[in-house]
């Protein structure tokens, strides 16, 4: 479990290095500091994804062994097995019930949370520990004397193995009286064969450093802030670019501005007042920092626990480059929502958007994303490498897609622009790169079913699959398409919208357009759907070696998202809501140059948008599908010059 635990940080070290490295890279090379947002999209990925490993670990560890509940029981196995074999001698002469091994590693755990604990600490149970475990296990007066002075040995361990600064008047001079004496006298040395997460990287450190601000926060009414007195764990002000390692060099950055911004924000701020859908999949180290504050006094879990160190470890490899960071990532965050803003005040020109209940539902929520944006929080809490990585993938896959897929297509705007371009590429009127906009729309939504309901058309089928997308039966779409061939060749001539057509215009069942469609990653992250990855980097040999191993299996998911966030920098870069907002324009555009809007109005219990639909698929789409010559100026059709000067 440790071993995976350690790999797993190892990774993400090795991804914050290479971010550090490429905003130095980028920057000599004169690129655009904002270039590191997709370095950031893929450390908040990869993160993500080892947190939520660790959370299926600890489950399962849990499973297989009930007494190992929380990290301290894990530690009472690995570094007190003496210790337990000494209780358990003392059980066996002085106990007249029965004690299970599990059951002393339990205490043995439960002692070192006590030592990691506040005294002050509502939980503590330093003064009723062995009384309890004694009386349960009816040992007498005599076993109890040996008892407590193994449990005196396990605090005095635990003071000189996690010593934080307030604590070096104490620690100090017990820790010379046991060098003198022969005794294991170094802290942080329960992990010392862990590169990651042990040493001077110690991640036992980050947990009783966690616990003592949960006992913290348990006496803290929730309308108060907590706030460490400056220098009490470190050198303050905190410079980024100084620190070496995490035990030390980044207590005063935890405790005075990292665990008191996300008690605001899971208290007060966007973490606490809302639940995204996929927020176990999108910020897992959110969820668990919104769990702590809400239970402070539970001890803390190692999924918790590996993703603070993990946050911690990020800021030790971005080193001086933090600031610079956590500015570019905060103002990429906030361009995205001025974009938003933008587009919804001019939606208000538009009166079909103005009113449509899904614009402004999924609007309101977009927006409320930008919680996350408040400036009352300290910077380098909220966008270090970590957490700046997940919230800016909050905003790509929750916000911009999620939402940006039912925004771009709220009125069937993008359907209609998709199927005008396709009509427009098959008959040879546009070519690709006439329109670099549609052309990368068209190539991000291509194989997208909700919209092409299949393969893409052919001649001869736009109007039927048109009818197809927008949920009519295929029986009744068929003979749309040919009402619209019938006017093409002239055979009929209808004049707006028969009342035949708006009848079956209304009650369709259109299908939405699922995110996953149009994009891997997006699959990847937020449905977690792995059944296609191909593990593209490891050799034969290292195959054979790890597969069927935890770390093999995240090694191949994490690599393959990747990969996928870096061939879809276009889609993720675009803002789909004002995509959305332009797409509308230009329909209604259409609805203009073509004088629809007299026969759309003349029939008052139509909606304007299903008329559209109608007049739309006969008149430019069956043209596009069954004329002889689209362009054929004894007939108007001015659709073709709207769109490239709309473009």
């Amino acid at each position: 479990f440790l071993e995976v635990l350690d790999q797993l940080m190892g990774s993400i070290s090795h991804q914050c290095t290479v971010l550090a490295k490429d905003v130095l890279s980028s920057r000599r090379a004169g690129y655009p500091e904002s270039n590191m947002v997709e370095k950031l999209l893929e450390v908040g990925a990869s993160s993500s994804m080892a947190i939520q490993k660790v959370q299926q670990l600890e489950m399962e560890l849990q499973a297989q062994h009930n007494h190992l509940k929380t990290p301290f029981h894990v530690m009472s196995v690995l570094v007190l097995p003496h210790l337990t074999a000494e209780i358990s001698k003392i059980v066996e002469a002085h106990a007249s019930a029965r004690c299970p091994r599990e059951d002393i590693i339990s205490f043995l755990g439960d002692s070192i949370e006590c030592s990691c604990r506040n005294e002050s600490d509502r939980k503590n149970r330093k003064d009723t520990l062995v009384t309890d475990f004694c009386s349960q296990y009816k040992i007498d007066g005599q076993g109890q004397e040996k008892i407590d002075q193994f449990y005196l040995a396990v605090t005095t361990m635990c003071l000189l193995e996690l010593p934080i600064k307030l604590e070096k008047a104490t620690t100090d001079p017990l820790r010379s009286q046991m060098a003198a004496a022969g005794g294991q006298s170094k802290a942080h040395s329960w992990l010392s064969n862990f590169e990651w997460i042990g040493q001077d990287r110690s991640i036992l450190h980050t947990i009783r450093l966690l616990q003592l601000f949960g006992g913290v926060v348990a006496k803290t009414p929730p309308n108060r802030k907590v706030q460490a007195k400056r220098g009490s764990f470190g050198k303050s002000p905190w410079v980024a670019g100084r620190a070496t390692k995490i035990q030390f060099d980044m207590d005063e950055l935890l405790m005075s501005d990292v665990l008191p911004s996300w008690l605001v924000m899971c208290r007060q701020g966007i973490v606490g007042k809302a639940k995204l859908p996929i927020e176990a999949e999108l910020c897992p180290l959110f969820v668990s920092l919104r769990s702590f504050f809400e239970n402070p006094e539970h001890p803390v879990s190692w999924g918790l626990s590996f993703g603070l160190h993990a946050m911690l470890t990020g800021v030790l490899e971005i080193g001086a480059e933090l600031d610079s960071v956590s500015s570019v990532s905060k103002s990429s965050f906030r361009h995205f929502f001025k974009q938003v803003e933008g587009a919804n005040a001019k939606s208000k020109n538009e009166e079909g958007l103005k009113v449509c209940p899904a614009w402004k539902h999924n609007v309101g929520i977009l927006l409320f994303l930008d919680n996350y944006n408040i400036d009352a929080f300290e910077e380098r809490a909220i966008w270090n490498p970590i957490s700046a990585g997940t919230i800016l993938n909050i905003g790509t896959y929750f916000g911009n897609l999620d939402a940006g897929c039912a925004l771009i297509d709220c009125r069937s705007q993008l359907r209609i622009v998709l199927f005008m371009y396709h009509g427009h590429l098959i008959r040879g009127l546009i070519r690709r790169g006439q329109i670099p906009l549609l052309d990368e729309i068209y190539d991000t939504f291509k194989d997208c079913k909700a919209i092409w309901t299949g393969s893409l058309p052919k001649r001869g089928e736009l109007v039927y699959k048109f009818w197809l997308s927008q949920g009519m039966d295929p029986q009744e779409a068929k003979a749309m398409s040919e009402k619209a061939r019938c006017t093409v060749k002239g055979t009929t001539r209808t004049i707006g919208v028969g009342d035949g057509d708006a009848t079956l215009t209304r009650g369709r069942r259109m299908v939405p357009i699922d995110p996953a469609e149009i994009s891997t990653s997006y699959r990847r992250i937020c449905c977690r759907d792995f059944a296609d990855v191909v593990d593209k980097y490891h050799t034969s040999e290292q195959k054979m070696r790890t597969k069927g191993t935890d770390i093999y299996e995240y090694a191949v998911r994490t690599n393959d998202t990747l990969d996928a966030i870096e061939s879809e920098q276009v889609l993720l870069s675009f803002n789909l809501t004002s995509v959305g907002y332009i797409l509308e324009q230009y329909v209604c555009s259409i609805t203009r140059v073509m004088q629809w809007e007299p026969l759309l109005k003349g029939q008052p219990d139509l909606d304007m948008r299903q008329g559209f639909f109608c007049l739309f698929a006969r008149e430019l789409l069956g043209r596009l599908d069954f004329s002889v010559d689209p362009q054929d100026r004894s007939v108007d059709f001015p659709a073709y010059p709207v769109m490239i000067g709309f473009a």
